[in-house]
């Protein structure tokens, strides 16, 4: 049912801790579009969790846990600031 709702995520464990069920999921995608230059992006800068909670059910709170990540944009001619910046440094070193 959840990947019906959100096709895009992939549910990799369910938990019950205390008076939640916790859905751990992660991105099905490997790279991300840059919000900038639009071109893919495969290169992992971050990762961090997100916790969206739901409703009751049956008595118990739900929690969604999303590993979400952040990419590098590798296109030297894209303005996205410090990790292009970065990776001119390196790239004349």
């Amino acid at each position: 049912m959840l990947d019906e709702l959100l096709p895009e995520l992939e549910v990799v464990d369910v938990n019950r801790c205390d008076e939640a069920y916790q859905f751990i999921c992660h991105g099905k995608k490997s790279c991300a579009s840059c919000p900038r230059c639009t071109k893919c992006s495969y290169r992992v800068h971050s990762r961090y969790i997100r916790t969206l909670k739901d409703e009751r059910v049956f008595g118990m709170d739900v929690q969604l846990r999303v590993q979400a990540r952040r990419f590098f944009c590798d296109d030297l001619a894209c303005p996205t600031g410090v990790t292009v910046k970065m990776k001119r440094q390196s790239a004349m070193i």
